[in-house]
């Protein structure tokens, strides 16, 4: 009995840059397939799915960790922000990883 073409079961890396290709160019279609990968495959492996080399994949590895350890430091700094006002300087360092000197400034800078 043919149950049909199993969409799932044959997509392909090829199929999914060739989907967001159509959405939002070749170029950002194969990065956005990179980054989505990272956690999953090896440098070399999407090296070869995605025609990039494993050079340019480790680049994109160190720079899409480092954006994150970033973004995770600005939060803290914006929740320690939020807190000036409520909390002592140490209970703020304590609750956000933010050291109680980044806090001083924090309070010099705005006001409070």
């Amino acid at each position: 009995m043919n149950k049909g073409f199993n969409k799932k079961k044959y997509w392909s890396y090829s199929d999914e840059i060739q989907y967001y290709a159509r959405r939002e160019g070749y170029a950002e279609a194969k990065l956005k397939i990179a980054i989505n990968l990272l956690d999953i495959l090896d440098d070399k492996t999407i090296a070869l799915k995605t025609g990039f080399s494993e050079d340019e994949i480790k680049k994109l590895r160190k720079n899409y960790y480092e954006g994150i350890e970033e973004g995770k430091e600005e939060k803290a700094i914006e929740i320690a922000t939020n807190l000036l006002d409520v909390l002592d300087d140490k209970t703020i360092a304590l609750s956000t990883g933010v050291s109680e000197d980044e806090i001083k400034d924090l309070r010099i800078k705005y006001g409070t």
